[in-house]
């Protein structure tokens, strides 16, 4: 039987009836036993930014403002050079909204003459970030090279190092430290741009 093209139009407007009711429905609705997917990810946010370019940002002795590299200012510890101690330098963020985990970015520069020793990063006296760097691993003098900024001219310095972690978090704030293994005043560390995203 052949049908006529106007029954055959109103059948496929009934055919898309449910599907047309199912796709104006709101997340969370339910028809015939499901229910619509909603987003359960919120969007991160912005908690703290330290560029170190007017000032210590609320950092407190024995953090130092340094600048290596031209115009561009970083957190020190120690003189004028960054000559870190055994002793953490540390700041505690005030972290607002509710959240269930914080993303921790920086950039680390090792200067001068480290020579294996490590740097490490801690979340509320937690460890979630450790590297260490060599400036001359060769055992042959003067078969070593590399970029300086700033410090020794003879030695290679490791710059822009990048951290970007993410750690599980609730409270309303956190403590964030950095220390070195660092026994020569021959070396320093130096940290800038750090963001705490929360989500």
């Amino acid at each position: 039987m052949r049908l006529d093209a106007r029954w055959v139009a109103a059948l496929l407007a009934l055919s898309l009836v449910p599907s047309l009711a199912w796709a104006g429905k709101p997340c969370g609705s339910k028809d015939g036993g499901s229910t619509a997917s909603c987003p359960t990810t919120p969007s991160p946010y912005l908690v703290a930014f330290d560029d170190f370019e007017n000032g210590l940002d609320g950092w407190p002795a024995p953090a130092t403002q340094f600048m290596c590299g031209g115009s561009d200012h970083q957190l020190g510890a120690g003189g004028g050079f960054p000559s870190w101690s055994l002793e953490p330098v540390q700041k505690t963020y005030v972290i607002t909204g509710e959240h269930t985990q914080l993303r921790i970015q920086a950039t680390v520069y090792f200067l001068d003459r480290w020579q294996g020793e490590t740097a490490t990063m801690a979340a509320d006296g937690a460890t979630v970030w450790v590297d260490s760097w060599h400036h001359c691993p060769s055992v042959l003098a003067g078969s070593c090279s590399g970029i300086n900024v700033c410090g020794d001219d003879e030695v290679a310095d490791r710059i822009g190092r990048t951290i970007d972690i993410t750690v599980p978090h609730t409270a309303n704030s956190l403590t964030l430290s950095f220390r070195t293994g660092l026994v020569s005043l021959n070396a320093g560390l130096a940290v800038d741009d750090i963001r705490i995203w929360a989500q």
